[in-house]
């Protein structure tokens, strides 16, 4: 008679059932896993969205001070040219140099305001952190 393998078979099967029906600790549940991994994704992505809207901010006002820095210079191309009709070029006259001084000044004011400063993004306040 030949032994057979189908009693050791069966309790093996029946060893590895009990094993298998188990439940997993709390912490290794893959959908409390999963459900916090997600929470920490979102609070990075608050945080990513506001630094790109920081971003765009500052582009905006980058553009306006651009834009406004060429209107200076305009104004004091029109001083300089107003500076030479009133002699400034053709010899000492105290006028024009007023006009010129004056200018310029205008024109390094005007260069101050609206200057761009970047924002800083505020610290996450999200899970995780």
């Amino acid at each position: 008679m030949k032994p057979t393998l189908l009693p050791a078979g069966v309790a093996l099967l029946f060893l590895l059932g009990l094993g298998l029906a188990q439940d997993p600790p709390p912490a290794d549940k893959p959908d409390e896993t999963l459900a916090r991994r997600v929470e920490v994704l979102e609070g990075e992505v608050l945080v990513l969205k506001k630094e790109v809207q920081a971003q765009h901010a500052l582009a905006e006002e980058t553009n306006r001070y651009l834009t406004g820095a060429k209107e200076r210079s305009d104004a004091l191309l029109k001083v300089l040219d107003e500076a030479v009709a009133k002699g400034f070029i053709a010899g000492i006259n105290f006028e024009s140099r007023e006009i010129l001084v004056g200018g310029w000044r205008a024109y390094l004011n005007g260069e101050a305001e609206g200057l761009p400063a970047p924002k800083k993004a505020e610290p996450a306040k999200g899970p995780g952190k």
